[in-house]
């Protein structure tokens, strides 16, 4: 993929070849809105250093 700096990147991606540049670029502009969401939730709730993978833990 060719960026605004005249530079490439490689994206390696496990999708369907029907997807295209577009359709992944609309796929990360979703989950980085996720990942704000996420900070957002951590910080007002003092999570910062969190971390579980077990359940009981998220109640």
């Amino acid at each position: 993929m060719k960026t605004a700096e005249n530079t490439y990147e490689y994206l390696i991606k496990n999708l369907p070849h029907s997807f295209t540049m577009d359709d992944i670029k609309e796929c990360y502009h979703w989950r980085w809105g996720i990942e704000i969401s996420f900070r957002y939730l951590k910080h007002a709730n003092g999570l910062l250093y969190f971390h579980s993978k077990k359940p009981e833990f998220l109640k």
